[in-house]
């Protein structure tokens, strides 16, 4: 929030010795002059952090940038123009090549972006379906990195070979209103819902 970009998200994931920084940026179509410049100070600044990988993707609204030749037709002082100027900047690589809104007989447009800080971060690219009435298609891809090795023993359940008819079974024999009582609050019946499917499992 130091670059006044409230609209966005950022996690960092452990890689062993290295770090993978991941954001998630929504722009408003509407944006003033303000925000777009915090936003490409964001850009830059991110390109300057101490992370091994990064990944920022996200709905950034710039309708008239042609991001095969990473031009735009709009003037110079155009916050279409100073995104890319950032994005340069930066070094970044932009994955997304195809259009990912159409609305009616508008003309289709690119505003879903995935930037990363290496060109082949990013593999199997797919332009999917939106999800329900959304405009926005979805964005299927394959993120190149790795992950540390858990020392915890975490239980791996064999999925295809669960009873789940015995389980279903057991469910509905289950007399519910005795195990989840009105005097108990929402926080104890979830404890007591999830002991009992967990000891199921």
């Amino acid at each position: 929030d130091k670059y006044g970009v409230s609209d966005s998200v950022w996690v960092e994931v452990n890689l062993n010795a290295d770090k993978l920084l991941i954001g998630c940026v929504y722009r408003s179509p509407n944006a003033d002059q303000i925000y777009n410049s915090d936003l490409n100070k964001l850009l830059i600044a991110t390109s300057k952090m101490g992370y091994s990988h990064k990944l920022i993707m996200g709905d950034f609204n710039f309708k008239n940038i042609n991001w095969s030749t990473w031009s735009t037709t709009a003037g110079e002082n155009d916050p279409s123009t100073k995104f890319i100027e950032a994005a340069q900047e930066s070094y970044f690589y932009q994955h997304v090549e195809k259009a990912t809104r159409v609305r009616g007989g508008n003309e289709p447009s690119l505003l879903d972006l995935i930037f990363t800080n290496e060109e082949h971060m990013v593999d199997s690219l797919e332009i999917c379906s939106p999800l329900g009435n959304s405009d926005h298609a979805m964005i299927n891809f394959v993120f190149n990195c790795y992950s540390p090795q858990s020392s915890c023993n975490i239980p791996k359940y064999q999925y295809n070979r669960g009873n789940y008819d015995e389980m279903r079974s057991k469910l509905e024999a289950t007399e519910w209103d005795v195990l989840l009582p009105d005097t108990l609050n929402i926080n104890e019946m979830w404890s007591r819902f999830e002991e009992k499917v967990l000891d199921l499992m």
